[in-house]
């Protein structure tokens, strides 16, 4: 089915989620990139004060300024249910987020967490030293199940192989007593559809629902800073924009949305342009008002006082009084 008919994917029991104290304006672009083509029950921004412009589809929700991998960490473990009152959440950064609506599979809500599956050589055991391969987090799938569960059972925020992060500790530190409370970890195999990190062999020549991180083949991904953003486009970054691997690698973009997209730019462009013109019409100005004062009588008498001319010495010619 051509892309431009399909019907927008509807997913009531997921809230599209980002957790972020910086770069907020290019996460919000992220937000509205995913919704492209899915409505979901809830979209909410956590960030630690009011953005200056949130479109209306996003909601935004407080918390502490996380400064730190550290804290965000925790506060995705501890906290991140809080902000979640559907069956599950679709975790998002700005550096990961729904690339292509169209490959959701409803097979991922059979389980608590999935992210992008690690390549091997990670090697990243687990408490009964299994090779743990699923997954990342910073384009994530959860349920509220999952959330909660670190909070309701204490689990300890200690440092997992030297690092805290919280998708390590999840599948690593933590699964093994998750899983004696019911959570089911997606395997590789399923992983692999829904997103892409690190290149893997699982993942060769498979086109995925999202990613996170511009890996490999995820390097001709969209990248914000880019035109999808309110104000509408971030014009310092306009020039190095390559719309080319934007078209080619989103099939699912429709004729209408990259007109939308073309139109954006042109507005843009257009306020650029008339402000330069506004620009060198008050430069003309100035030059006009200053040639004016420096050409007018007060200005003239203003420069005699300050700066008098060396007064006149009268030759003296024998036989005539002196003046």
């Amino acid at each position: 089915m051509p892309a431009q008919l399909r019907e927008k994917l509807n997913l009531p029991g997921v809230t599209l989620v980002t957790v972020s104290s910086i770069n907020v304006p290019d996460t919000i672009d992220a937000l509205m990139y995913s919704l492209r083509g899915i409505n979901f029950g809830a979209v909410k921004l956590v960030t630690h004060e009011t953005p200056r412009f949130l479109p209306a589809q996003i909601e935004y929700c407080q918390c502490p300024k996380i400064s730190s991998l550290d804290e965000y960490s925790h506060y995705i473990l501890y906290h991140l249910k809080d902000h979640v009152d559907t069956e599950y959440c679709l975790v998002i950064q700005q550096n990961g987020f729904v690339l292509n609506p169209h490959l959701w599979q409803d097979q991922f809500l059979e389980y608590d967490y999935i992210g992008a599956p690690w390549p091997p050589q990670m090697e990243l055991p687990d408490s009964q030293g299994r090779c743990v391969r699923v997954g990342n987090g910073g384009f994530s799938l959860r349920s509220k199940k999952l959330l909660s569960l670190p909070s309701d059972l204490g689990l300890p925020f200690e440092m997992k192989d030297g690092l805290l992060n919280e998708d390590m500790l999840l599948c690593a530190s933590f699964n093994t007593t998750l899983e004696q409370h019911g959570v089911r970890f997606a395997p590789v195999d399923v992983a692999r559809w829904f997103s892409h990190e690190h290149p893997t062999k699982e993942t060769e020549a498979i086109k995925p629902f999202g990613f996170h991180d511009y890996f490999g083949e995820n390097r001709f991904y969209p990248r914000f800073p880019s035109v999808m953003t309110s104000p509408l486009v971030h014009l310092d970054h306009l020039d190095e924009f390559d719309f080319y691997d934007l078209i080619k690698n989103n099939s699912d973009l429709t004729k209408i949305e990259i007109e939308e997209l073309f139109s954006r730019i042109t507005i843009q462009l257009n306020h650029l342009v008339t402000e330069r013109e506004q620009l060198v019409t008050e430069q003309k100005q100035l030059a006009a008002e200053r040639d004016a004062i420096l050409n007018s009588n007060s200005w003239k008498l203003a420069r005699i006082i300050a700066h008098p001319p060396p007064p006149v010495l009268h030759p003296v010619i024998p036989g005539l009084p002196r003046i």
